[in-house]
């Protein structure tokens, strides 16, 4: 008896609850019918019934945290909204697969690591073993992070120049022989200085630049296949016997001592016909195709 009577006082109490949140429900919202009213006041309740009592399983809860881990992780890259990192990469990877790690070295203006073409080609570490590491089927560290007989332990190498220079040598079908790859700030005045010439911001510091020397080959030949084989957008700077070939992205071509005008215009003639070959082929049979930055 006492239960029922319980029962009959709680339900009683709950219908005076609800009549009353109808009625102050009512009057701060005029102008609506009952029905609608108690319609809407229906809703509300259930809505904030399901937030009470909403209980997270330990599988949502796990796939929640995973979430935020994801997101916390795209924070830390510099990813946000779909936008790409600009931070530098911890690693440069090569042709070959290898890659070298990034180092930090003295590169504001005048020291040693400075980079006045602004490249944007990190620092790597070239020194100890890496330089055992081939960076392609037939070029080592230790071959383009060296310039005459200097070394360095630290280099900027852009991985389109080793491209290039394995391009050629599948060209040619002969060895590539290095005499300047890399080059520091410092190393690079001190070459100037015995040339008797004011230091220019030469590729070499960038790491997109190798002056190269082909056995039986002159550099007009060497410019020429330099061309068929990395694309008429190589830079090429002409020597008697040797070429420097960079990848900075335009197509310059100089002379140095001991050439001629005439072998200069026949390398700007030359660049002009094969680029006019490459448009008149299908984009699937063009030799000499661009080379793409290839850091990871």
């Amino acid at each position: 008896m006492y239960t029922l009577a319980f029962a009959l006082l709680f339900i009683a109490s709950a219908q005076t609850a609800v009549a009353a949140k109808l009625v102050n429900f009512e009057k701060a919202r005029p102008g609506r019918d009952v029905y609608a009213s108690r319609k809407a006041l229906a809703t509300s309740n259930a809505s904030a019934s399901r937030m009470r009592n909403r209980t997270r399983s330990p599988a949502s809860k796990e796939r929640g945290r995973k979430h935020g881990a994801q997101l916390a992780s795209a924070a830390s890259r510099g990813v946000a909204g779909g936008a790409r990192s600009t931070r530098p990469p911890a690693r440069v990877t090569f042709p070959s697969g290898a890659s070298l790690p990034v180092v930090k070295g003295s590169d504001r203006a005048g020291q040693e690591y400075h980079d006045p073409n602004r490249s944007g080609i990190p620092l790597l570490n070239t020194s100890g073993a890496h330089r055992l590491k081939m960076l392609s089927d037939n070029f080592s560290v230790a071959e383009i992070a060296r310039s005459g007989g200097k070394t360095f332990g630290a280099a900027r190498i852009d991985p389109r120049q080793v491209t290039c220079l394995q391009r050629i040598r599948n060209h040619v079908g002969s060895p590539v022989l290095i005499r300047s790859g890399y080059r520091s700030f410092s190393h690079n005045i001190e070459v100037y200085r015995r040339l008797g010439k004011r230091p220019t911001k030469s590729q070499h510091l960038s790491g997109r630049a190798a002056d190269i020397k082909i056995e039986g080959m002159t550099g007009l030949e060497i410019a020429k296949a330099a061309i068929d084989a990395c694309g008429p957008d190589v830079a090429v700077g002409l020597g008697p016997a040797y070429a420097h070939i960079d990848v900075r992205g335009d197509s310059s071509v100089w002379k140095y001592e001991g050439v001629t005008n005439r072998q200069v215009a026949e390398v700007e003639r030359y660049r002009m016909a094969r680029r006019m070959a490459l448009k008149g082929r299908p984009r699937r049979q063009r030799r000499g195709s661009p080379l793409k930055r290839g850091y990871n």
